[in-house]
């Protein structure tokens, strides 16, 4: 009982747990990416943007809000798949998603990074991309 208490916090989960932990919240994520097409909330440096940057903005929040959605599970695979000697499998999770959100921040870089990061904060969950897009008039 005094063990668990002193490394409650501590406590490493094993692959399998950390594999289950992820496919449950990447699932739940998913299911918000799908089913969320509000757009973002009313914000004047936004709607001053050019429709490029609009849909480079919409991008780059895309990229974040679906990292941030999922960055507890993805630490503890990490972390557990590392200790259990498994890193090369997590190749499967987390290989594409650097670049990815590399190429999505580089599109945005010579935007005002502090309003960007107001309006990411306002407009923080997964959303559809394309749908959000076409709401607002940004796809031809």
């Amino acid at each position: 009982m005094i063990a668990t208490l002193l490394t409650g916090c501590t406590a490493q989960v094993n692959s399998v747990d950390a594999l289950k932990m992820y496919s449950d919240k990447f699932g739940e994520c998913q299911r918000l990416l799908h089913s969320n097409v509000d757009i973002p909330p009313p914000n004047l440096w936004f709607e001053a943007l050019s429709n490029e940057d609009k849909l480079n903005v919409l991008g780059y929040l895309f990229q974040r809000n679906n990292k941030n959605c999922i960055e507890k599970e993805t630490h503890i695979i990490y972390k557990s798949f590392t200790n259990d000697g498994n890193e090369e499998i997590l190749d499967l999770f987390i290989s594409d998603l650097p670049a990815m959100e590399s190429m999505a921040k580089k599109r945005v870089s010579h935007l005002n990074q502090t309003e960007l990061n107001k309006l990411q904060e306002s407009y923080n969950k997964p959303f559809d991309l394309r749908e959000v897009a076409k709401t607002l008039n940004l796809l031809n």
